[in-house]
């Protein structure tokens, strides 16, 4: 097989030097090229969207099979035939289908330019003139590509194999994700729909990806680090290698615990009946498309917050989502637009209350700061929550010293039920156990230190339960 590889090799460098000279003649080289090399990325990455959009079908009837996984061909729209298509455009999904006419236009009237072909195709021109297959100037399309679909040179820009550095790409027209994944390309604003966004459900995001992945709590990350993007994240099954890494051990909707290893989703919804994974919650299903997730992650449990009221009017007049007006900005996701989905016979201020103990440790006592069970770290000017939550279980109802403490860098606090006071003693003495699904114990901000927050349970039977969490505030 590398014998055979280093011929055709040999003869594609041969006969691209009689045309005319390596460089030149190895402008955009294409995908069958590559894959003599990587040929595994090239078999995982033929089941991705980015190869297929748009698909030439040159004024003819594709086959059935066309796409891989049984997607099947979308159907034409009413009075066209198939010899006035150039491109399918999208579909890959098996839904939201579109189509490229010979002309260039999206429809047959002529009134939808195809204005996408910045982002897919590959070596695109904005200033060319697209061809059709009968040599015609596709009028209604703007610019012209080298490459169909969103090949390999498209991310790693123009190269031959004669001079390629395939991490980055060495050439002309490499692209980064956040170059495409965004609706208009530099702002990274969120807009939300709230109904004045004509044709456009209300109470979505008109985002891509890049969007919100700038405003999480993720947003110093690389795309690359939890996608794989040589793969697709559809058509992968539970425990398979795919689109998202490490999903060879965790699934793909639970990848997030190769980092967040301390989480658990507790009772019916994670470890019962439902199984909910990680991607359920913190990745919606809320944008206009209804084929894109939100990449917010972090989920505020204020139950006053709420899709209504958690928008503002930017100074070019446009409904973004609060925390998305400025660059680097900080935003969440609210009640409503996750747990409200499915649980819409509760109140928000049910919703809030369960969600704050969703991530419960096991065990009687557990305490949270920011709704996490591990090492917190947070700017001064930033709100910090202190939570703690009880299952008493088998101690329902014992006698017990509780121990609701601080230590810090100026000393030790205790929580009464008058408040925080200075020292180190139990909050409460021979008090029963008792559930506690949530119960705030701090909301505010600090000063910059360190601090550690403890929970215990100390019943009469000698038992012992404790639990703690540091937190250290920075400038």
């Amino acid at each position: 097989m590398t014998v055979l590889r280093h011929f055709a090799w040999s003869g594609l460098v041969l006969a691209l030097l009689l045309a005319g000279g390596v460089r030149s003649a190895l402008a955009y080289v294409g995908d069958q090229t590559c894959k003599l090399c990587h040929s595994d990325k090239y078999d995982t990455y033929k089941l991705h969207w980015h190869s297929w959009m748009p698909k030439r079908t040159a004024g003819q009837e594709p086959p059935a099979d066309l796409f891989p996984q049984r997607v099947p061909v979308p159907p034409l729209p009413e009075g066209v035939t198939w010899d006035q298509i150039e491109y399918i455009n999208g579909a890959f999904h098996g839904w939201r289908a579109g189509f490229i006419f010979t002309t260039g236009f999206r429809d047959a009237a002529g009134t939808q330019r195809y204005t996408c072909g910045g982002c897919h195709t590959t070596g695109y021109d904005p200033n060319g003139v697209q061809k059709n297959h009968r040599g015609e100037d596709m009028t209604g399309a703007n610019g012209s590509w080298a490459l169909d679909g969103v090949q390999c040179e498209a991310c790693h820009g123009e190269n031959g194999p004669d001079d390629h550095d395939w991490t980055g790409g060495t050439g002309a027209g490499t692209k980064v994700c956040d170059d495409c994944h965004i609706r208009t390309p530099g702002d990274f604003r969120m807009q939300y729909n709230d109904g004045s966004l004509s044709g456009r459900p209300a109470g979505t995001f008109y985002d891509q990806q890049a969007e919100a992945l700038r405003h999480s709590p993720h947003k110093a990350m690389d795309c690359f680090m939890c996608h794989d993007p040589h793969n697709t994240v559809w058509f992968q099954g539970g425990h398979e290698p795919g689109g998202v890494r490490f999903a060879e051990v965790f699934g793909k909707g639970d990848m997030c615990k190769h980092c967040h290893t301390t989480k658990r989703v507790r009772g019916a919804m994670g470890e019962g009946l439902f199984e909910l994974e990680c991607i359920d919650c913190h990745m919606p299903y809320v944008s206009v498309n209804g084929d894109s997730v939100a990449h917010l992650f972090r989920i505020s449990t204020d139950p006053t917050l709420t899709k209504e009221n958690n928008t503002v009017v930017d100074t070019d007049g446009k409904v973004v989502w609060k925390g998305t007006e400025s660059a680097g900005g900080d935003a969440v996701l609210t009640l409503d637009l996750v747990c409200a989905r499915c649980h819409s016979n509760m109140t928000m201020e049910q919703l809030a209350t369960t969600a704050k103990a969703v991530h419960r440790q096991p065990g009687l006592v557990d305490i949270t700061v920011n709704h996490a069970d591990d090492v917190q770290v947070t700017r001064q000017d930033e709100q910090v929550t202190v939570d703690v939550s009880v299952e008493a279980g088998d101690k329902a109802g014992m006698p017990a010293d509780w121990w609701l403490c601080a230590s810090t860098s100026w000393g030790w606090y205790t929580w009464t039920p008058a408040g925080w006071k200075p020292g180190l003693f139990p909050s409460v003495k021979k008090f029963g156990v008792v559930d506690v699904p949530s119960y705030n114990l701090l909301t505010g901000k600090l000063y910059t230190g360190w601090y550690t927050f403890w929970f215990g349970i100390f019943p009469t039977d000698g038992s012992a339960h404790l639990d703690s969490v540091p937190l250290y505030i920075v400038p």
